[in-house]
């Protein structure tokens, strides 16, 4: 049983009604208060949100505005954005940083996907960033450094692409994330 608190009992009611929602029961006064009791028609979609949750939205929204600042960087300041791009990875620091914000966002998109539209998708984006950042973990930093001084120079090469993606990427994620 699920209950909730309404403004206006007799307008819900009627609105569920409407809707086709069997009123089985009610309504009725008691000291506690107005009640009726509804059998909602299945499927019935119930989050169970976590004490994270309230976290991952907002860490979600930040993922997002990382990738529109990153599109709005490398389409507009296309130096920068390689600069920025060729310097992760560079050293213990910027590696381990790396790997701290992709497990936080792994996670809040894994958090956050029930509540958002599209939920497998941002379910399996999250636990590929949280299985890479993994493997990332078990290998020393110097490999990660070596790897993104090979890729790194072949995607700078390509930034309206690039920036394009990430614009499209971040977009989606707002989206998806705020009309659920």
């Amino acid at each position: 049983m699920i209950n909730h608190r309404v403004d206006n009992r007799a307008e819900m009611l009627a609105q569920l009604r409407a809707a086709g929602v069997a009123v089985v029961n009610g309504p009725e006064s008691h000291e506690n208060g107005k009640f009726a009791w509804i059998v909602v028609p299945l499927p019935v979609r119930t989050l169970c949100r976590s004490t994270m949750l309230p976290f991952s939205f907002p860490l979600v929204l930040l993922s997002g505005l990382y990738f529109v600042l990153l599109a709005a960087t490398a389409l507009l300041a296309p130096a920068r954005a390689t600069r920025f791009l060729l310097g992760l990875a560079q050293t213990a620091r910027t590696h381990y940083l790396e790997l701290g914000l992709r497990a936080l966002a792994g996670g809040a998109f894994i958090l956050q996907a029930p509540a958002m539209r599209f939920e497998q998708t941002f379910a399996a984006f999250g636990w590929v960033l949280l299985v890479t950042t993994a493997g990332l973990l078990l290998v020393p930093w110097r490999w990660h450094q070596a790897f993104a001084k090979r890729v790194v120079p072949h995607a700078t090469r390509h930034l309206i692409p690039v920036g394009l993606v990430s614009l499209a990427l971040g977009g989606f994620v707002w989206v998806s994330a705020l009309v659920s």
